[in-house]
């Protein structure tokens, strides 16, 4: 009897100890605020400066943004990262070519503009079992999470790698006012000159503020406090 195996497409096959790796065709995904209303900018609506860290990945089904807001380090238990890129640097493709102004580089390097950024990823969604994960983008005010004092959640309800080919994970596309996105994020005007002319009245998307532990701590306290003094009150 002649058995005929299943055809594979394989673009990479490991030879370690006998044993041979399979591996699917990879996938190429640039995520980016770069169009229209997609600039970052702080919670008073200044545009984060270059070096701000920006991270792309995805969390896992228990997170609770709301009630785990209070705790970065909570939240990043449930988040996996797959990239990250800085406010300012363009790893992906810029699409924007503006001669009159600063931003004329379309060669993927660093051209430090505030609020902007362009990232680049190339893995294998089918091998990591990512094509049908949702991916996020999560922004902080500073270089790394430890530092931050407020950040911002941004998901598109079709944000999915897929399994080949190439994706764009573009942060304008996050919207507010659709119930199937996730916008974790307050909508405000600009106080700085857009790095884009063509930029969208000067729309962005401003980090809302962590709370301080001591402050909720404090709430809660009061909170019990209340509710002890009502309990003697009534009895």
């Amino acid at each position: 009897m002649k058995f005929q195996l299943p055809l594979l497409k394989i673009s990479a096959c490991v030879l370690a100890f006998g044993s041979c790796q399979l591996q699917a065709d990879s996938v190429t995904a640039t995520y980016s605020a770069q169009d229209d209303g997609s600039a970052l900018a702080d919670s008073t609506g200044v545009f984060l400066g270059v070096g701000a860290l920006v991270r792309l990945g995805y969390f896992d089904a228990s997170v609770d943004f709301a009630t785990m807001n209070t705790s970065l380090t909570t939240l990043d238990t449930h988040f996996t990262e797959l990239a990250h890129i800085q406010v300012g640097f363009f790893d992906g493709e810029t699409v924007y070519e503006n001669t009159a102004n600063p931003p004329t580089r379309t060669d993927g390097t660093n051209m430090g503009l505030d609020g902007y950024f362009a990232g680049k990823v190339t893995l294998d969604p089918v091998f990591r079992g990512l094509s049908s994960t949702r991916m996020y983008m999560w922004a902080f005010d500073t270089p790394s999470l430890a530092t931050a004092t407020s950040h911002a959640i941004f998901s598109d309800n079709d944000w999915l790698l897929g399994t080949t080919g190439t994706t764009l994970f573009e942060l304008g596309t996050a919207d507010p006012l659709d119930k199937n996105d996730i916008y974790y994020a307050a909508r405000g005007v600009g106080l700085s000159t857009p790095a884009f002319p063509d930029a969208d009245k000067n729309i962005v998307n401003m980090l809302i503020p962590v709370p301080e532990p001591t402050t909720s701590l404090a709430a809660l306290v009061f909170g019990l406090g209340l509710m002890f003094q009502r309990r003697r009150s009534e009895s």
